[in-house]
């Protein structure tokens, strides 16, 4: 890819933040880029989509039980890593996501799953965009930026916008 001009961008230090996101961005959503740059699958709100998704098989007798402990666990990692969510709005999640890991009745843990996604699901996409909006405004933050690019990149995909479309949009709305 070639680096994305500068040139329209003021040397103001308060755009740091905005303009490390936009670089960020480009990095991401563009197509031939190297795996290291790319973007996962799954974010946080994806990932409980799975867990759910292996959980109704669970409980349909298709698959055994051990089969989403993985999946869980690793929306169970995103949960506690997510940028978006109040440490108060974690400690709910995760006691969803204990409750399942502990449970034994297959419609108790169907229950459990399906709550677990419409908390996610209610105000994920939202808060996301509130929080960039938020972050992007300090200078300094490029930890949190590049964990909520991430986020962004892979929830735009999953609502049906096309990586290229995306790439070529956010490069002409900052950079030309």
């Amino acid at each position: 890819m070639i680096p994305p001009s500068l040139s329209k961008w003021d040397n103001d230090k308060n755009l740091n933040g905005l303009l490390f996101f936009a670089q960020r961005m480009c990095e991401l959503l563009y197509d031939q880029t190297l795996d290291s740059y790319k973007v996962p699958a799954l974010n946080t709100h994806t990932s409980i989509l799975e867990v759910r998704a292996l959980i109704e098989r669970f409980a349909s007798g298709h698959i055994p039980q051990r089969t989403y402990f993985f999946a869980l666990a690793e929306a169970k990692k995103k949960i506690s890593d997510e940028a978006i969510f109040s440490l108060k709005e974690k400690e709910r999640l995760l006691r969803y996501v204990k409750s399942i890991e502990i449970k034994e009745d297959k419609s108790k843990i169907r229950k459990d799953a399906a709550v677990l996604a419409a908390e996610v699901y209610a105000n994920y996409w939202t808060k996301l965009k509130q929080k960039v909006v938020e972050v992007v405004s300090v200078p300094n933050k490029k930890k949190e930026i590049e964990a909520l690019c991430t986020n962004l990149a892979v929830e735009i995909q999953n609502r049906g916008y096309h990586k290229g479309y995306m790439f070529h949009k956010t490069a002409k709305f900052f950079f030309q």
